[in-house]
């Protein structure tokens, strides 16, 4: 009986740190700040400025926003055109 006991101790201090988690990566990233300025243009076009600063925390290669482009409100679909886009890293 104490032979088994003592395997089972070898055992789990052989195989227990397998079990661990091992260092983790974490990532994460927040938006500090939004600005957004709109200017209407006498031929109904607008232009928008918007500036958001994004913090991160941990290794990222990329990071994206939805914008769309059409919507349809009370049986109407209006379409929009992106000009001028840039992205600038500051």
């Amino acid at each position: 009986m104490k032979t088994f006991f003592k395997f089972v101790l070898i055992a789990l201090f052989l195989f227990l740190p397998l079990g661990l988690p091992g260092k983790s990566f974490a990532k994460d990233y927040t938006i500090g700040e939004v600005t957004i300025g709109v200017t209407i243009h006498p031929d109904r076009s607008f232009s928008v400025i918007e500036k958001r600063t994004y913090v991160f925390d941990g290794s990222f290669t990329w990071a994206d926003i939805y914008i769309p482009t059409s919507i349809t409100r009370k049986g109407y679909t209006y379409k929009v055109e992106i000009n001028n886009f840039s992205v600038v890293d500051e």
